[in-house]
């Protein structure tokens, strides 16, 4: 815009023999010319502003409709779990799992991530149990790598993925967030089944166990 204006000034000034109205009147022109292109250049970026915010929104709508970006924070996803208005997965190994979980989730493990067997039975369990239109909270390490490999397992499964949420933060939020973890399995909701001792007996065929770390009968 400077170099535009600059140039119609110039113009405007290379006659030598042009009177002092005239060179007025050229200047006001100039001046004139320059204001309409502050005007339009302004109008343009108007229109590039509003068209980006349009397109952010569309991103954003699309990304929220296929649940990609979905989040809960940690805090609602322990209520959930206490009062079963979602399926509360934790995805992590067993060792971390059971050195505090959210009571009542479900031990649903994805990691080690290039164990493929894994991604298959999250697969089925998915199929046989997340498929009555709950809404599905996962619990990683950190919400990151395990959290969106189950995502595509869930959605591959047949899963809305309006449904599935990441627990932001995973379970290192959760360790910040006071009573979200336990490792006491008294504090969970728990259909405890119990056998009597001659009955175990029987369901292994009388059998005693015969390894030497065994407590003595």
């Amino acid at each position: 815009m400077a170099l535009s204006m600059t140039a119609v000034a110039g113009c405007g000034q290379k006659a030598g023999n042009e009177t002092t109205a005239q060179a007025a009147a050229e200047s006001t022109a100039a001046d004139t010319t320059a204001a309409d292109t502050t005007a339009a250049d302004t109008a343009d970026a108007a229109a590039d502003t509003t068209q980006a915010a349009a397109a952010g929104n569309e991103t954003a709508a699309a990304a929220q409709s296929d649940g990609s970006y979905q989040y809960v924070s940690p805090k609602e996803a322990v209520a959930a779990a206490k009062d079963k208005s979602a399926h509360v997965l934790d995805v992590r190994e067993w060792d971390n799992y059971v050195k505090g979980r959210v009571a009542d989730s479900v031990w649903c493990p994805i990691f080690p991530l290039e164990d493929d067997s894994l991604a298959d039975a999250m697969s089925t369990y998915a199929k046989e149990n997340l498929s009555d239109g709950q809404k599905i909270y996962i619990i990683c390490n950190s919400g990151k790598r395990g959290a969106e490999k189950a995502t595509g397992v869930l959605k591959e499964a047949g899963i809305d993925g309006s449904l599935i949420y990441t627990v932001e933060g995973g379970a290192k939020a959760l360790e910040s967030e006071k009573g979200a973890l336990t490792t006491n399995r008294a504090d969970e909701d728990i259909d405890w089944k119990t056998v009597t001792a001659a009955d175990a007996l029987k369901a292994v065929g009388g059998k005693r166990c015969s390894n030497p770390g065994c407590p003595r009968q």
